[in-house]
């Protein structure tokens, strides 16, 4: 009953064969195989012509077929109650889906057998004009306008579709549009442009990114003001940033910072945390493997580091047994890094591109201990870096800055330190023992020979 139904549906008059519109567009169809392939104007000329004929036909299809379902849409709700089901398409819809395919396969076919012969620019202006976005892709496709696929796909909300184009861009005249859409696919799919950055030959410019990358970056909170904190005061003193408790606010890579959302430009909604990981495997990659020594690509990593909380990365980039190790492409922006103890204890070899007092203030805001007191070493500020050890609780380590400092003087002043400290705390140890015992020694006392 339904063929039935559709056989008796009558199409439109102006898509027949024997139609004007028709007749036209089959004529031209005809004479483009009887056009030499010299003649190149006419060519252009005829494929323009038919192109605008067709871009009209679909547009008529276009119309037609939401007519017929505006139809079909008012017919059913006026015969039938609110609750029932949802009807199969009307036959007249059927047949304006049918037309509209052909109209679009019909163009298609145009753009694909004729991309040579139409103009660029007129043909991109036409088909915009006429809202056909399927077959503008198509077209683009066609000459590797893949520039204009990113954009298109970075609109519709689907970064993932914009690596997949970008990734295709691999000379250096083309490495514009990676810096330009750097943002937008770094917020919508942190992982995916990352792999894909990385895996560009030659690579790109880490230095050029960094804006895309600190876009994404927490603001560095207000150093602790108890005991006039602040960088200046912590070396005065010689402490470091109190451990973190169970009350103590701080930004860690699951926790979104205050202005800073995990949604690119496209309105795609990706976690901060993984946003931030994503970046700092990039720098990671960027100082390790491509050697850049820029220190603002430094400096960014080393606070996508500390917001990680990764302690043991934060030491190795500051004493800079990351940059001698040279491992990073395959590391994230979070743990798994085992920096060699013996390097991170090698302060002559410290990170030159990190500005130390930036690197304690972020230790000592985001609560790291162990870093900050690295932090001091990599100062060569002996006495700070003697207490921040023994704060820690790490006698070796305090052994470590002893022997590093490179004056003869200095070198004596901290071993006395370090005795005072580890007698100090044999006496108090001793001073206990004999609390405990005082009763025993009393009574003792008052015998005769005692």
């Amino acid at each position: 009953e339904f063929v039935l139904q559709v056989g008796r549906a009558a199409p439109p008059e102006w898509s027949l064969p024997d139609s004007p519109e028709r007749a036209l567009i089959t004529y031209l169809q005809h004479k483009l195989d009887y056009i030499p392939d010299l003649a190149k104007t006419q060519m252009t000329l005829v494929c323009t012509w038919l192109l605008e004929l067709l871009l009209a036909h679909l547009d008529r299809t276009c119309a037609h077929l939401a007519a017929q379902r505006a139809r079909s849409a008012l017919l059913f709700s006026a015969r039938t109650p609110a609750a029932a089901p949802a009807p199969t398409a009307a036959p007249s819809v059927f047949v304006a889906e049918q037309l509209h395919a052909c109209a679009s396969a019909e163009l298609l076919a145009l753009l694909k057998e004729n991309a040579a012969s139409l103009d660029t620019h007129t043909t991109l202006e036409l088909l915009a004009a006429h809202g056909a976005t399927e077959q503008l892709l198509a077209y683009a496709e066609l000459l590797g306008d893949l520039e204009r696929l990113v954009a298109h796909a970075l609109q519709h909300e689907r970064p993932a579709e914009a690596v997949r184009h970008l990734a295709r861009l691999r000379r250096p005249a083309e490495a514009q549009a990676h810096y330009t859409h750097a943002a937008a696919v770094l917020r919508g799919a942190p992982e995916e442009a990352v792999e894909m950055w990385i895996a560009l030959s030659p690579p790109l410019d880490p230095l050029r990114l960094l804006p895309a990358i600190s876009s994404c970056l927490p603001p560095l909170p207000q150093p602790p003001t108890e005991r006039g904190g602040g960088p200046d005061a912590m070396l005065s003193r010689g402490g470091v940033p109190n451990a973190p408790n169970a009350t103590a606010a701080h930004h860690t890579s699951d926790a979104a910072p205050h202005g800073t959302r995990g949604a690119g430009s496209n309105g795609v909604s990706v976690g901060p945390g993984r946003v931030q990981a994503a970046a700092a495997r990039y720098l990671r990659y960027a100082v390790c493997a491509l050697r850049c020594q820029h220190p603002a690509v430094h400096q960014a990593l080393l606070l996508l580091l500390a917001v990680a909380r990764d302690e043991a990365a934060v030491e190795a980039l500051v004493s800079g047994a990351m940059l001698q190790r040279g491992t990073a492409a395959g590391g994230g922006g979070g743990g798994g890094f085992a920096p060699d103890p013996h390097l991170i204890n090698n302060y002559k070899n410290a990170n030159p591109h990190i500005d130390g007092r930036y690197a304690l203030r972020v230790c000592q805001t985001l609560r790291l201990p162990r870093a900050a007191a690295t932090v001091l070493r990599a100062l060569r500020l002996w006495p700070n870096a003697l207490h921040a050890a023994l704060a820690l609780g790490d006698l070796q380590a305090a052994k470590e800055v002893a022997r590093s400092a490179e004056d003869k003087d200095a070198r004596a002043r901290l071993w006395v330190l370090l005795a005072r400290h580890v007698l100090g705390g044999a006496a108090a140890g001793g001073a206990a023992d004999g609390g405990a015992g005082g009763g025993g020694a009393a009574g003792g006392a008052g015998r005769p020979g005692a």
